[in-house]
């Protein structure tokens, strides 16, 4: 969300996606994490040493962000470019998409989709003026 909004800033025609715009990612925002956390610690029954996952069940593609922040931006015309490749960069996954199953069952859901937690985060931020 940062890195589009930084070259939406210095160039408001053009957005560079690295990859080839398909990959597909969890968003969470950072209070539903907090949330999860304190509701795993109270809630679940765990032996020493347990892994919980912390997401939306839902994914998001990385256009559908770029879309989403330029909505945000109100920016009219921006021409989508990418630079190919299932993955942006070294060590970037094409799906991170976390299985949120024991939370789940503990109760806990994340309350915003991952389309939804990319539209505040970006009202966040560009209410910041990063």
């Amino acid at each position: 969300t940062h890195d589009f909004i930084h070259k939406l800033r210095g160039n408001p025609q053009t957005l560079e996606i690295l990859g080839d715009g398909q990959q597909e990612k969890s968003y969470i925002l950072v209070e539903e994490i907090v949330d999860g956390m304190l509701y795993g610690l109270e809630h679940a029954d765990v032996a020493p040493c347990d892994v919980f996952n912390l997401s939306h069940p839902e994914t998001i593609i990385v256009d559908e962000i770029a879309r989403v922040i330029v909505a945000e931006m109100a920016l009219p015309n921006v021409v989508y470019t990418y630079t190919g490749g299932r993955s942006g960069w070294p060590g970037d996954q094409y799906l991170a998409k976390l299985d949120v199953s024991k939370m789940k069952a503990l109760g806990w859901a994340a309350q915003h989709s991952s389309k939804d937690a990319v539209r505040i985060a970006t009202q966040r931020l560009l209410q910041q003026d990063i």
